[in-house]
């Protein structure tokens, strides 16, 4: 099913505000990290057999997610959209549907639906890629953290992170795994072997 004209309007206003509101910062920026995601989300929508409905509710949330950024950036994030989208004349129910999917973000609870889902592994999908590095980089910059203790702190997060749909299951996963290996080696040196016991003993 395609976008009625009302829903491609929006969009286009959705991703105006976005670009116009999203910080310009080395790694959340809109260009780079928002397209990223909204990239990785349609994927992910397009492997998981959602509805036409759920997944303009991710087309909406996507880019305003990161609309402003620092301490509680997803709170505020997700009150600002609820209250656009109510002004473009969503109804209140689509607008908290948008404003909970940009609240899941702040990873302080488990996804509790698919949709959830599809957005946490759209805001990290380059965990599991080949530039998980090169983004690791920019994240270090903007936030200040010395080189020296990046990467145990990139190998922190990588360990902790899990993809929870099908298709990032099948399509990262594997590539999150090979960055944790090379971390483990850049870090010590270790070995798979070694990774595998420090999973035992965990």
């Amino acid at each position: 099913m395609k976008l009625n004209q009302n829903e491609i309007l929006r969009l286009k206003i959705v991703f105006n505000v976005g670009r116009e509101l999203t910080p310009s910062l080395l790694y959340h920026n809109f260009n780079g990290h928002v397209v990223d995601a909204y990239n990785a989300a349609m994927l992910i929508c397009a492997n998981e057999g959602v509805s036409h409905y759920e997944k303009y509710l991710i087309q909406q949330a996507v880019p305003l997610h990161d609309s402003s950024h620092g301490l509680g950036h997803e709170s505020r994030n997700s009150e600002f959209a609820e209250t656009l989208l109510v002004h473009l004349g969503s109804t209140r129910e689509e607008a908290k549907a948008v404003s909970s999917l940009i609240q899941v973000t702040d990873r302080s609870r488990e996804p509790q639906n698919k949709l959830e889902m599809i957005m946490l592994d759209a805001d990290t999908w380059n965990l599991g890629g080949p530039e998980c590095s090169e983004k690791g980089e920019l994240i270090r910059q903007e936030f200040g953290i010395p080189k020296e203790k990046w990467p145990k702190m990139q190998l922190d997060f990588l360990q902790k992170h899990r993809y929870y749909t099908d298709t990032a299951i099948r399509l990262r996963e594997p590539g999150k795994q090979e960055n944790i290996r090379k971390l483990y080696e850049l870090i010590g040196g270790k070995n798979v072997e070694d990774m595998e016991l420090c999973k035992l003993e965990q």
